[in-house]
This record gives structure tokens, sequence and C-alpha cells, in this order.
């Protein structure tokens, strides 16, 4: 329903062998897997924030999905990070269709050095825990540098142990599918 509302193509799941991803990490991606949009507004409005005052990144944004939610809860930027060529460009094109102003970002997650805001990084378990590790680092790098908030909300936390193993992280919520992090 959310694609006939939209006239998007976000729904049907790709797996990622379909597709040439020049990066090295791709061995650690998973499949693109749309996220509810009910679920989606009860994770975010679990960030004990008033979120108009941050950034939504999206890292593994596939087709964009979460980007179109994201316009409609008011954050202040929204940025998707896609390390497919294939999943960018219909991403793109779906924000284009339905008139989101939105960046997305064509690279690979573990690379992606966030932007000087506060920050809401959503995940919906795209990767495993080598590229996890280098975004929870990133994050700390950011956190050094910045006086701004971030939370991470990360949807079926599969690497999960990955920020409790970093002090700097603490839950604010945790159900068996989601974790919401502040650093």
């Amino acid at each position: 329903s959310f694609d006939l509302a939209f006239r998007t193509d976000t729904a049907e799941p790709v797996p990622l062998w379909r597709m040439a991803i020049p990066s090295k990490n791709a061995k650690f991606g998973s499949r693109y897997q749309m996220t509810d949009p009910a679920f989606f507004a009860s994770a975010v409005r679990m960030v004990p924030a008033d979120i108009r005052d941050f950034t939504f990144i999206d890292l593994g944004c596939g087709k964009g999905r979460t980007l179109i939610m994201a316009a409609e809860e008011k954050f202040k930027r929204i940025v998707g990070v896609e390390f497919a060529r294939q999943l960018s460009e219909i991403a793109r094109l779906n924000l284009s269709k339905v008139g989101v102003a939105a960046d997305v970002v064509e690279m690979d997650a573990a690379q992606y050095r966030f932007p000087e805001d506060n920050l809401i990084v959503y995940m919906y378990n795209p990767f495993g825990e080598p590229v996890m590790d280098c975004v929870a680092r990133n994050l700390l790098e950011w956190r050094a540098a910045s006086l701004k908030s971030a939370f991470v909300v990360y949807a079926n936390p599969v690497c999960d142990t990955v920020f409790a193993s970093y002090p700097q992280f603490t839950y604010t919520h945790r159900t068996e599918i989601v974790s919401i992090w502040k650093l």
C-alpha cells in the first residue's frame, strides 16, 4: 500500500548478489528489505529528543523508503547512504517522484563521515559486524569533534553487541526488534 500511495518502488526485497558492488565490504551486506511505516514511526518516536532538530541518516538506505518516511517526520535534513549503485538510483527516482528533498550518498557506510549536526542514524540490519564496528568507530570520532547529540535507531539489531562494546553508547530503549542508543 505504501508504493501504491506514493507511486514508488520500495517493497520488493533485493539480494545484493544480483548487483555489482565495488566495495570490499559487499560480502558483509544484507539484502535490501523495506521498513514497515508503522514500525518506523514507532521506532523514531522512541528517540528522547525533538527530532525536528536532527539530521536523519539512513545507513543502507536501499530504495529510499525510510527517507520518504523521515520527510513525514519533519527532520531538519535527510541523508541516505547506499553502496549499491542500482539501489541508490532507485532511491533518487523514488524521492523525485514524491518530491522529498534528501541527499543520497553513494558510498560504503564504513567510510561515511558524519556531518556536524545533531544526528539520528537509522539502520535496518544493513550489514555485518566488521562494517558495524567501522560505523561505531566513525561515530565515536564524530563525537570527539562534536558538541552535538546523536542517537542510533537500530532495527533488527543483529550486531547490537558492537555498540554495547563501547561505553560511550548507552541504551535509551531496547526491545527484541529495535535498539535505541545515545552517544
